[in-house]
């Protein structure tokens, strides 16, 4: 008897064969779309040779750094269509916008989102590239951060047609002049600042730091050093250097008087006038006799005359610009890139804007660790508007991370108070700073873990305070600073809605042991 043959479902047929179809064009589909990755080697001479293809960025990567090479010789990694998306010895162009234009990046450690405009400061240097090749790591102002890959270009550092100029310090007269670009395809510089003397041996024609306080006799030396998280190549590896002047706290109260200030601005800088119009006159400015204003302001508010002149002087070109004339703002207030002339403030007179600048953007802003505080209890200042120090800084911590998009607003301001006190005595080159890395540190009323927290630090590095007295007990090691933030009467709290400083009541305390935990 013959068996019967088994009748196969159509519908089976169907979705069996739809499946193998789906299959296969999902592989396709992979096939298509799956990136692959170049390893170039890019000799002294320009030549690009392909070394090996990898399928992920991260061996491609881990392979780059491993390889050995030779003088002025660079490693990249490129896609299928010759995008860069790794470099060993890599410079990131942030000039690629108008200059109306900011270019935003998420800080490394702490996720918080910054911002530079690349007319002030082209260069950065290149770290690393995300798991996805979408954003750089790089380094510029101070601060290490994490950019989107569209917003800038990386650039082969040895190529002279790619990269003609990037931050360097040269030595000249005791002193490091700082030598930035702000277009990294020109071989010259627009700016030159007077940073100090980071250390006595000054060997070589030129040294490079992307954070001012390391520095290396090359290029290459400071990649390796930062791309491996570590300073010990660097010539001052035990000892990191602050440029005073940009780490002076604005709460210490200057030596000088508002005659010295007139004074330096008629004889010294030569403007003998105020302005009568616009364009100014020869020797004519609006920090002209300006003396009285800046030291009223520091009487009241404990926030450094000559920090608040020299900020001045680089926001307004010494008083003459046209913004200082025409809205008497003196610091930039809301002179956003975008449209600084329509949003600015505007002032009833310059002495105002002086009072303002005390009183409103530093007293209760930037130099208030609950500045917008909304909360309850006591205030994290990591959730300031504003306050990530009281001093100048850079874009990693003090003014210059939430004042300017010009990533060394903080290094010019410091230079114009260096030039002044080198031309008046040194009457401010001496306060006791204290400066270290802290991340949501307390600050405490008593040197006392029991006393009152009155607010807890920012979570920055290269955090500096005026340093009052070190003093030790039971607990550990205490220091005596100034407060940033200004206190009620009775130094109990931050005041929120401060009109003043309240100077016998501004001696706080932090413990040595909390900070870098």
């Amino acid at each position: 008897m013959k068996k019967k043959k088994k009748r196969v479902s159509s519908f089976k047929i169907i979705v069996t064969g739809s499946l193998i179809a789906g299959a296969i064009i999902l592989f396709c589909f992979y096939l298509d779309t799956k990136t692959d990755y170049h390893l170039i080697i890019i000799d002294k001479d320009g030549v690009a040779s392909q070394i090996q293809t990898y399928d992920s960025l991260s061996m491609a990567k881990d392979n780059m750094r491993k390889l050995q090479h030779g003088e002025n010789e660079n490693y990249m990694i490129t896609t299928d269509d010759g995008t860069r998306v790794a470099m060993r010895y890599g410079v990131l162009d942030f000039r690629t916008k108008k200059c109306t234009v900011n270019t935003e990046y998420t800080i490394d450690d702490r996720k918080e989102t910054g911002y530079i405009n690349g007319c002030y400061g082209a260069d950065a240097i290149y770290l690393d590239t995300s798991k996805d090749g979408k954003q750089f790591k790089f380094m510029m102002g101070g601060v290490i951060g994490w950019v989107d890959r569209k917003d800038v270009r990386l650039l082969n550092y040895y190529d002279e047609k790619e990269v003609s100029s990037v931050s360097h310090y040269v030595v000249k007269d005791k002193t490091f002049l700082h030598k930035g670009t702000t277009d990294v395809t020109k071989a010259e510089y627009a700016l030159s600042l007077d940073i100090g003397l980071p250390f006595q041996e000054t060997s070589y024609d030129y040294y490079y730091s992307y954070d001012g306080h390391y520095f290396y006799s090359s290029f290459s030396s400071m990649s390796d050093d930062y791309q491996n998280d570590t300073r010990k190549n660097s010539i001052n590896a035990n000892a990191p250097y602050h440029n005073y002047y940009q780490y002076l706290s604005h709460r210490s109260i200057s030596n000088y008087t508002a005659e010295d200030i007139n004074t330096y601005i008629s004889k010294e800088l030569g403007y003998h006038a105020y302005p009568k119009g616009y364009p100014m006159g020869n020797g004519e400015s609006m920090l002209y006799q300006s003396g009285k204003s800046f030291i009223d302001a520091q009487n009241k508010y404990s926030t450094n005359a000559i920090m608040m002149m020299s900020l001045s002087i680089n926001e307004t070109a010494y008083g003459t610009s046209e913004l200082a004339f025409t809205k008497n703002n003196l610091f930039g207030h809301a002179a956003y890139d975008a449209s600084p002339s329509k949003s600015a403030n505007q002032y009833a007179s310059s002495a105002e804007s002086i009072l303002v600048h005390a009183s409103h953007f530093l007293n209760q802003g930037y130099l208030n660790a609950c500045d917008g505080f909304k909360g309850t209890g006591t205030c994290n200042a990591d959730q300031a508007n504003r306050y990530r120090g009281a001093f100048f800084g850079d874009k990693e911590s003090g003014m210059n991370v939430r004042y300017a998009s010009d990533p060394y607003w903080g290094e010019k301001a410091a230079a114009f108070y260096r030039k002044f006190d080198n031309a008046m005595g040194k009457k401010d080159a001496n306060f006791s700073l204290l400066i270290m890395d802290v991340d949501h540190v307390p600050v405490y009323q008593k040197p006392d873990k029991d006393s009152t927290i009155l607010y807890y630090t920012p979570t920055i590095k290269h955090a500096s305070y005026l340093l009052l007295d070190t003093m030790k007990n039971d607990q550990g090691t205490w220091y005596k600073i100034k407060s940033d933030a200004p206190l009620t009467s009775d130094g109990t709290q931050v005041d929120l809605n401060s009109t003043q400083y309240q100077a016998k009541v501004q001696e706080v305390y932090l413990l040595a042991e909390d900070k870098n935990r």
